[in-house]
C-alpha cells in the first residue's frame, strides 16, 4: 500500500479495490471516492489529508498489519473543525514560539499555520506538542497543523 495527500485527498495505491469498504468511509466523514485507476484510490476527506496521511504512515510503518485506519485519523476525519480557538490556547502557542515578540509573520496554508520567528532556538517544542500540534522546521520558519 501508498499513502500520499495532496490538499483535500488522500492518494492511494490498494493491492485491491473490492475490499474498499465505501460504508465505513462515508461513516467516518470523506466526501467522496475517486478510483483513477485499477490499483489507485483518491479518498477525498478535506483539508486535513495530508494530517490523516501521516498518521496512516506513521500506523503503517508501526504495525505488521495494514488493514486498521488508525483511531486517530478516523477521530480527524469524524470530528468538525472548531469556528474558534480559545485564547487561552492562542497565549499557550505564542508562549511556545519563544513569545509574541519572538513571531514575525504568520500564514494560512491549507491545514497548517506556517510561523517565521526571530530566533528558532527559542521554540517549546514539547509545549507545542503539547497543545495538540504537530511542529515541522525550516530554516527560521515552522509549520504547525
Amino acid at each position: 500500500m501508498s499513502v500520499d495527500a495532496c490538499t483535500t485527498r488522500l492518494r492511494l495505491l490498494v493491492a485491491n479495490q473490492a475490499a474498499v469498504d465505501e460504508g465505513a468511509l462515508k461513516q467516518l466523514g470523506i466526501r467522496g471516492l475517486v478510483r483513477p485507476s485499477a490499483n489507485a484510490l483518491q479518498v477525498v476527506v478535506g483539508t486535513m489529508a495530508d494530517q490523516v496521511a501521516g498518521e496512516i504512515r506513521s500506523a503503517l510503518h508501526g504495525s505488521a498489519s495494514s488493514a486498521a485506519v488508525p483511531g486517530s485519523a478516523a477521530a480527524a476525519l469524524a470530528k468538525p473543525a472548531p469556528d474558534t480557538v480559545a485564547a487561552a490556547d492562542v497565549e499557550a502557542l505564542l508562549a511556545a514560539l519563544g513569545g509574541r515578540a519572538n513571531v514575525r509573520a504568520v500564514e494560512a496554508a491549507a491545514s497548517r499555520l506556517r510561523v517565521s520567528v526571530s530566533d528558532a532556538a527559542l521554540i517549546d517544542r514539547d509545549a507545542i506538542r503539547g497543545l495538540g500540534c504537530a511542529a515541522r522546521r525550516y530554516r527560521s520558519r515552522a509549520a504547525f497543523t
